[in-house]
Parts: structure tokens; C-alpha cells; sequence
């Protein structure tokens, strides 16, 4: 097996999209070795920094489930980075790595506020989508800012990231402290 992984790992040297997807598809569904793992990783990094936008964003998600939080406190800046690039395709692949990454990395992930919160302001409704789910997943925990997102994207056009917003909203009124309160109000309304 770890000929064969050899073998076809030399097609990264080759620049072919085509040859170079279907690599990824082979690296995807065999199982990688934690020997083996570098080499793939420093391979895919090198990709991930590629100009061509398909190709950064298919090494930035297959990256994603390849990575371990040892792993990925050496390429955090570049999925940073790719949250901000002016390819749609490759913020998309870099929020969908952060939501596969934020079971595993979740402290690092969590850095990424500042440009979770710049994709919650884009103009495509899939990017807003992908930052909804991923601050979804990093604020569970806090009801203030889960309302202020949800106050915030509430105009957004994309008719996924309003269903994501209603999740949001259902979660938040069924957390402890909400229920809390509105018994409280309950209760003084009764006097």
C-alpha cells in the first residue's frame, strides 16, 4: 500500500487540474499513513498557496481532513487568508474547512472572528451560509452574540442562510437562560 501511495503522490509534481483532482480524490478515499502524513500535508500546503483558485480550494478541504491540531497550528494563516481572498470558491472551500477543523481545532478556529464576521457581509448567500453554520458552531455557548448575528444577517437574501438563521434562532430559545428569563416575565405579566 505505501507503494502505491508513493507512487501516486509523485503526480504532484505535475500542474494537470485534472490529474491533479483525481489525486486528491485518491488521497481523499485511502487511508493516509501518520508516516505519510507530512509529505501530503506539505504537498497540499504547497497547493493551497497555488494562484489557481480551483486548486487552492480543493488542497484547502481535502487539507482540512487530513490535518491534526498538531498539523494545523503550521497552516492556520493560510485558511485565514483564504477567508478574505477575492475567489468566492476558495473563501467557500476555506469556511468549509473551518467547519470540518472546528471539531478538531477548535481554539484556532475561533481566531478567525474577524473574518467569519466579513463573510457574514458578503454579497454571495452560499459564503454567508458556510460563516452562519460556522459561527453556529463557535457561539453556541453564547446567547449575546448568537442574537446579534441573527440580528444582523436577518436581511440576508440566500434562502439556505435564512434556514440556518431559523435553526440559530430555535437554538437560542431553547437554550437554559432564555427560558429562564421568559418564565420570569411570565410571572411577573401574572401579578
Amino acid at each position: 500500500m505505501t507503494d502505491l501511495f508513493f507512487g501516486a503522490t509523485k503526480f504532484f509534481q505535475n500542474s494537470d487540474p485534472l490529474l491533479r483532482l483525481l489525486l486528491y480524490s485518491f488521497i481523499r478515499d485511502v487511508p493516509v499513513d501518520m508516516s505519510n502524513v507530512f509529505m501530503v500535508v506539505s504537498s497540499l500546503t504547497k497547493d493551497s498557496n497555488s494562484l489557481n483558485p480551483i486548486m487552492k480550494s480543493n488542497a484547502m478541504r481535502l487539507l482540512s481532513t487530513i490535518l491534526t491540531v498538531e498539523n494545523f497550528g503550521l497552516i492556520d494563516r493560510h485558511y485565514k487568508q483564504a477567508l478574505m481572498d477575492k475567489s468566492l470558491k476558495v473563501q467557500k472551500a476555506a469556511l468549509a474547512s473551518g467547519i470540518i477543523l472546528s471539531s478538531k481545532a477548535s481554539e484556532y478556529i475561533k481566531k478567525w472572528s474577524i473574518e467569519i464576521q466579513e463573510a457574514l457581509k458578503s454579497e454571495d448567500p452560499y459564503v454567508v451560509y458556510l460563516a452562519l453554520i460556522l459561527t453556529s458552531i463557535l457561539r453556541s455557548a453564547d446567547p449575546v452574540m448568537m442574537s446579534k448575528v441573527i440580528r444582523t444577517t436577518s436581511e440576508t437574501k440566500g434562502v439556505m442562510a435564512q434556514c440556518q438563521i431559523i435553526k440559530m434562532l430555535k437554538r437560542l430559545l431553547l437554550t437554559p437562560e432564555l427560558n429562564y428569563l421568559l418564565r420570569q416575565v411570565n410571572s411577573f405579566n401574572n401579578l
